[in-house]
């Protein structure tokens, strides 16, 4: 338009050479135009009403990326710096837009204050066209700044996401690593905790065990000692018994043999009694017939025979004497023998009960002797068991010690890893903040640049709707031309008459362009400058944000850097972890062979102790046959030591009897050799009828000697027994002193025992602890492990949501790329109607320059220029 107006001009003071008639019909055709150029002002005032409420929609968003500025401040504490540098110069800018729109209207005011209506049209056009210019370059300006910052953004954005997707992907292998030794871990505490309360169950067993078997050990003590003691007992008494048997076995056999030659004198006694008798039935015949000889032989020899009478009476007298005497032995022989024979027969039951008691006792001290040497050998077995069991437990102590060493390193590495696993957490906090950020950037982007395409819209839609002005106004000048071409002659002929009218004008006019043209040289210097100070202020700010990133960088390189070393820390700890689970296993492994081995000395225990019950229960067997074998053999000993006592008493009376019996068989040789000599003599043959008589009664009196002697013999056994119950009492209080020093060591050992019993408990609530501990830790571990997956799942969104941002960055990427080539097409535009004004420019001042030749040449001239410019805008 404003090509058109210096035309409109030129042609105008043309036809004010040719002629100044028609002025009144030029002006109002003049009026026309400047009417229609009014109604182009107006549409162009419509246009810059429109660029202004752009502009302040512009401002709008402009407030309202303040407002997200300040939001990002408020996240991005980094980035504070450079908003408020990016606010300062926003602000500047709008400074430089309300400056220069007040500039524009200024000029516009001053320039429709100066001039007249088709001037201030012209000039209308040209600040019009300069706006549009500075518009478009200002806003080429700012779109290339936006470009700028979006691809930034972009590329900040994007090497955020590529640091989210890391951070993500190391977290994604952190948290499933750590769910490999969350799950572990859980398995291990849930085998530890297993095997621990196996071990706990096991050591109580153990120490039950254990203790079972340091009472059955105290019992077999106890027992092996008494049997020890009750052996040496039994063996002394057997030997004594022993002795005894052998010494009654040779008394016996004296006996016998004396009972015997007893026997066989009391054959010889009875058949010299036989004989006797058979002679004094002999001598009775005799004496008979001596009688009847005597008798007849009496009254010749009645003085003889009563000397002979007296002589024989006399010697019957001693022989009957002899004879009583001989029977009296005879009878105390017999008693004697028979009550020796009785005590015989009682000593051979007695010998056989103790042969039969011994005979037990002896299958009895070679079955205890069988139990004992058992026993030892068990207990010796249980001994070295027991210090096996005991060097095992101290090293399962030791073990344990060294466990609950571990259990507190594994503790302070878990803490540790708590410790790392908060900073992870931290760290991906800060990642999903940044990556929140990112996406809330991206979406910021994403609406900034559907806002720029709608902008471009605009820009398009009023372009086209410029070129649909301009295509008008051209057929408005073909038309006008047209026009111009019908009235150049009234022109020619009225402008001769108002050439020197318009040559004061166009002075004026020149003078004015010249000043409108240094004013908007001016401002263009201006607005060139402001565009490069802006240029550099941008340099500048994309330098810092260049700088930012290669700090930012170099910050996520050192957090590589550290996160690799935590990884080698994590996996240092892993491989010390499983070295620890080893040892553990192993630790198990051997808490099972010992579990194993407890069973097996359980069961031992159990049949030692079920041994010893049988032991006890034989020993007191034993200890009550023993005491009634002792209280026999005590007895014993009293009736052999009475025996032996009776025995040489009845040796010596043997001895005595034996002498009396040879005295007796000597007298008995001289009876018979008195009775062979009175074999005749009835008398002697009835005395010793008599003396027989009188042996039987002896004998009598023998036996009741003899059972008096037994009355005797059984107080003795009495007094006997009472002494055995003596010894038997001092025997008691000797076991019962025995049994109170056992009591004492009993007492001692369950002293012992108890406080085994304390450290057992104590043990057992440590172990009890760890348990709980193990437990606590069992369920730290499966929170970790919900927190990890939840983590993970949360990882996987963000990656999805990343990848979201990264299509969308590559979109807003492609659409920036798109709006730069167009922008970059404007810009090209612009340079072109730069050039094209420039152009008219200076066609307008060779216009100026040749308005003094001829009107006809110079219209003819202006005409051509104004065709080739239309044909150059075509």
């Amino acid at each position: 338009m404003g090509d058109y107006g210096f035309g409109r001009i030129s042609g105008i003071t043309s036809s004010t050479k040719g002629t100044s008639a028609a002025d009144i019909g030029v002006l109002s055709r003049l009026e026309d135009k400047i009417r229609l150029l009014q109604e182009d002002l107006e549409t162009e005032r419509e246009l810059r009403s429109r660029i202004e409420r752009e502009r302040s929609d512009l401002a709008v968003q402009l407030v309202q990326l303040n407002d997200r500025l300040e939001e990002a401040e408020g996240a991005q504490e980094s980035q504070g710096e450079l908003n408020r540098k990016r606010d300062q110069e926003l602000q500047k800018l709008r400074k430089l837009l309300e400056d220069v729109h007040l500039e524009g209207e200024e000029t516009s005011a001053g320039l429709r204050r100066k001039h007249n209506e088709s001037l201030v049209e012209m000039q209308e056009q040209i600040d019009a066209l300069q706006k549009s210019k500075s518009k478009v370059d200002k806003e080429r300006s700012r779109i290339q700044s936006e470009v700028i910052d979006l691809v930034a953004q972009v590329d900040h954005l994007r090497t955020e996401r590529d640091q989210a997707e890391k951070k993500a992907e190391k977290s994604e292998q952190a948290a499933a690593s750590a769910n490999q030794r969350a799950d572990e871990l859980n398995r291990q505490v849930q085998d530890g905790v297993n095997q621990r309360a196996k071990l706990v169950q096991e050591n109580a067993d153990l120490i039950r065990d254990m203790q079972e078997l340091k009472k059955t050990v105290e019992t077999l003590d106890f027992m092996k000692s008494t049997l020890a003691r009750q052996l040496e007992d039994t063996k002394r008494k057997l030997e004594e018994e022993e002795r005894t048997r052998q010494h009654l076995q040779t008394t016996v056999h004296n006996l016998e043999v004396d009972a015997e030659t007893l026997r066989v004198q009391l054959e010889e006694e009875s058949e010299f009694r036989l004989e006797v008798e058979r002679q004094l039935s002999t001598a009775k015949t005799e004496a008979a017939t001596y009688k009847s000889k005597y008798e007849a032989e009496f009254a010749a020899h009645q003085a003889e025979v009563e000397d002979l009478k007296k002589k024989f009476n006399i010697r019957l007298a001693e022989a009957e004497e002899q004879v009583n005497n001989a029977l009296a032995r005879a009878s105390n022989l017999e008693k004697q023998k028979s009550r020796l024979q009785a005590e015989l027969e009682i000593t051979i039951i007695e010998l056989d009960k103790a042969n039969n008691a011994v005979q037990q006792l002896e299958k009895r001290n070679a079955v205890l002797e069988d139990t004992v040497t058992s026993l030892r050998r068990r207990i010796d077995e249980l001994g070295v068991e027991l210090e096996t069991s005991q060097r095992e437990l101290r090293a399962s102590q030791a073990e344990v010690t060294r466990l609950k060493q571990s259990v507190d390193k594994l503790t302070e590495q878990r803490d540790a890893l708590t410790r790392d696993k908060k900073k992870l957490e931290e760290d991906l906090h800060e990642a999903k903040e940044a990556l929140a950020d990112a996406t809330r950037r991206f979406h910021e982007i994403e609406i900034e640049l559907r806002r720029v395409e709608g902008e471009r819209d605009d820009w398009r839609l009023a372009y086209q709707d410029a070129e649909s002005l301009r295509k008008q106004e051209e057929a408005k000048v073909v038309r006008l031309t047209a026009e111009i071409q019908q009235l150049r002659a009234d022109y020619e002929r009225r402008l001769h008459d108002q050439e020197e009218e318009f040559e004061a004008m166009k002075k004026q006019l020149t003078i004015e362009i010249e000043t409108l043209s240094a004013r908007l040289a001016d401002a263009e210097v201006k607005l060139k400058t402001e565009v490069a100070r802006i240029k550099k202020k941008m340099q500048a700010q994309i330098t810092e944000l260049e700088l930012q990133l290669d700090n930012a960088q170099r910050a996520n390189l050192e957090a590589h850097k550290t996160i690799k070393k935590q990884q080698l820390h994590i996996q240092e700890l892993q491989v010390h972890y499983e070295d620890v689970q080893r040892q553990l296993q192993q630790t198990l492994d051997q808490m099972t062979i010992l579990q194993k081995r407890v069973q097996t000395l359980q069961a031992d225990n159990d049949d030692l102790r079920v041994a010893g019950e049988q032991a006890l229960r034989g020993r007191k067997a034993a200890e009550a046959q023993l005491d009634e074998v002792s209280a026999r053999a005590q007895e014993l000993t009293v009736l052999n030591a009475n025996l032996l006592q009776a025995k040489s008493k009845i040796e010596t009376e043997y001895g005595a009897l034996q002498s009396d019996f040879d005295e007796v068989s000597r007298e008995w040789k001289n009876a018979e050799e008195r009775s062979i000599k009175a074999q005749g003599d009835l008398n002697r043959a009835l005395e010793h009828a008599q003396e027989e008589q009188d042996r039987a009664t002896k004998y009598d009196t023998m036996r009741k000697a003899l059972e008096v002697q037994v009355k005797e013999l059984q107080v003795r056994l009495q007094e006997m027994e009472a002494n055995a119950l003596i010894g038997g009492k001092r025997l008691v209080s000797k076991l019962e002193a025995r049994i109170r020093d056992i009591e004492a060591e009993y007492e001692e050992e369950r002293r012992r025992h108890a406080e085994t019993q304390k450290i057992n408990a104590k043990k057992e609530r440590r172990i009890k602890e760890i348990l709980l501990q193990g437990e606590e830790d069992r369920k730290n571990v499966v929170l970790l492990q919900d927190s990890v997956e939840k983590l993970t799942e949360r990882c996987k969104i963000l990656k999805r949501q990343a990848d979201d941002a990264e299509a969308l960055a590559l979109q807003n990427v492609t659409k920036v790329r798109k709006f730069q080539r167009e922008m970059e097409a404007a810009e090209d535009r612009a340079d072109m109607a730069e050039s094209n004004l420039s152009l008219i420019r200076a066609k307008s001042r060779n216009t100026t320059t040749t308005s003094s030749t001829a009107g006809a040449r110079g219209n003819v001239y202006v005409l051509e220029e104004r065709t080739d410019y239309t044909s150059r805008n075509y």
